[in-house]
């Protein structure tokens, strides 16, 4: 991801017969807020926010069934690109 820069983040769950299952309540954290922040709008999407240069890990948790799911992010300014 670069800086200023956003992302929908999402984790998908199945139940038993395959069937998408969104019953459960997610938390959501990152290890870095200050380069990596998590924005939850009322219906319930999320967001990452790229802040600032560096690493983070995006971390999911659903404690009701013992699950997590982690992806660490590198952050970095955007490339310049000049046109001769």
């Amino acid at each position: 991801m670069f800086v200023g820069q956003q992302s929908a983040a999402y984790v998908y769950l199945k139940n038993e017969r395959g069937l998408p299952d969104f019953s459960h309540n997610l938390e959501w954290s990152s290890s870095a807020p200050e380069i990596l922040s998590i924005a939850r709008s009322e219906d319930g999407r999320v967001t990452v926010n790229a802040l600032a240069t560096g690493n983070a890990t995006l971390r999911v948790e659903c404690k009701e069934l013992g699950l997590s799911q982690e992806r660490a992010l590198r952050i970095a300014e955007e490339p310049h690109i000049e046109w001769f």
